[in-house]
């Protein structure tokens, strides 16, 4: 039997993605401008697709610092999310390793903190997004260095162990209803993807 069994409340569609990811690029991009729209019209209100950022390790600076700015996005202004997130994805290679890797953090964040005020039309302003997620430096009264949390870091925390738990290493994962489909990935064309669903 398809996902779009007869329910009383829509389906949940969790997409794990990595900001920095082309395959994950691919896949939201192409849902979000193709996929989403023609399963909302063939099965209205059955599905709801939630946004599952990951952080992937092997692109540590610009994969977790793109998911902690889309965890700010989601404090201030949930509504927006999707937005910031296809702007990010249209944008990845400026958050790629070799894009990143002579800036410090908090010069990063600043760059990402723009692309916030810019991808919601000054919705969200970039020291909305900064002040979530500025870290200071140490402070001369403290006699050794600190790790320091960000007013997200429990949301990421949050998310890394939701990801953990259900299996997913890889980017992007689709899961619906909690279970993982191996058959979807950034090529499955589109009715492919309906008959799946």
């Amino acid at each position: 039997s398809s996902a779009a069994a007869a329910t009383s409340r829509p389906h949940s569609v969790d997409i794990f993605i990595d900001f920095v990811c082309p395959f994950s690029a691919k896949l939201l991009i192409n849902w979000y401008n193709d996929f989403i729209p023609l399963i909302e019209k063939t099965y209205p209100n059955q599905f709801q697709f939630i946004l599952r950022p990951q952080v992937q390790p092997w692109h540590a600076i610009g994969s977790a610092l793109t998911m902690e700015t889309i965890l700010a996005v989601n404090q201030i202004q949930p509504d927006q999310v999707w937005s910031v997130a296809l702007y990010l994805m249209k944008n990845q290679r400026d958050y790629f390793d070799t894009a990143v890797i002579n800036e410090n953090k908090n010069q990063i964040l600043s760059r990402l903190a723009n692309a916030v005020q810019l991808s919601t039309n000054n919705l969200i302003t970039a020291d909305q997004v900064y002040n979530i997620l500025f870290i200071r430096n140490k402070n001369d009264n403290e006699p050794v260095h600190q790790n320091l949390d960000t007013k997200i870091t429990n949301n990421l925390k949050y998310f890394t162990r939701f990801s953990r738990q259900n299996g997913v290493h890889v980017t992007p994962t689709i899961s619906v209803d909690g279970v993982i489909n191996p058959s979807i990935e950034s090529s499955t064309k589109v009715d492919d993807l309906l008959k799946i669903f």
